[in-house]
């Protein structure tokens, strides 16, 4: 059995037409790794039979997908959304934060004192002010001080 976790499965504008085709995607591939019983066909193996099964199927999968959900859905037929929610609520399990009373996050601050000795503290100034607003010389003299920017 397999399952997925996510907070948004889709990102973006939903007025969009490209937006809700690229959502509907990814909702096809996520059917595809739960293995949905017609939207997400698969075969395990590594039989190179088994691998071309496993494309076929990958494309029976996606194709009616297609002609059952996405084009009537895009072309806003009532039966591809029907379609959709149908498929949703097999598969979906909604709960909002406030459902599962996850646990309050916890924020610490603390502070750490690093010695830097006072050579190098100057040595760092001066090259901070010699660099002036030019970042790429700025980090480039850091570099060479062995200070790396990441």
């Amino acid at each position: 059995r397999r399952w997925v976790m996510s907070g948004t499965p889709t990102t973006g504008d939903e007025d969009s037409p490209d937006f809700t085709a690229k959502g509907l995607d990814q909702l096809q591939r996520l059917l595809l790794f739960l293995r949905h019983p017609k939207y997400g066909m698969s075969c395990d193996g590594q039989d190179p039979s088994v691998k071309h099964k496993r494309e076929l199927k990958k494309e029976l999968a996606k194709s009616a997908w297609n002609d059952d959900v996405k084009i009537p859905f895009l072309n806003k037929i009532e039966s591809g959304r029907e379609k959709l929610y149908k498929i949703l609520h097999e598969v979906m399990v909604m709960h909002k934060k406030e459902d599962i009373n996850l646990p309050k996050p916890i924020f610490k601050q603390g502070e750490v004192t690093i010695f830097i000795p006072p050579d190098v503290q100057s040595t760092i100034v001066d090259t901070v002010h010699s660099a002036g607003n030019d970042t790429a010389a700025y980090l480039e003299a850091m570099a060479n001080l062995g200070v790396s920017g990441r």
